[in-house]
């Protein structure tokens, strides 16, 4: 899966991910504790990236499913 996450006064990050739900839940667990306001994720090539939970403007999630597909086929 792919995230995009606009992050405020910066820029914007693109990620692949390996699980969309384990994603989510870290995502929603970053906004929810008060403690951890910092989101780390690790994308499917082992990069960690940590992301000031309140610098985040949007997130867009696109599944392999989603993507339009780029070639040639024989039908």
């Amino acid at each position: 899966m792919r995230v995009r996450i606009g992050i405020s006064d910066s820029r914007e990050i693109e990620l692949e991910v390996k699980d969309e739900k384990s994603f989510k839940a870290e995502v929603e667990a970053a906004f929810s504790q008060e403690s951890s306001r910092v989101l780390w994720v690790t994308d499917t090539k082992g990069r960690a990236v940590g992301i000031p939970a309140d610098k985040i403007a949007y997130m867009e999630l696109e599944t392999e499913d989603k993507r339009p597909s780029v070639g040639f086929s024989a039908d």
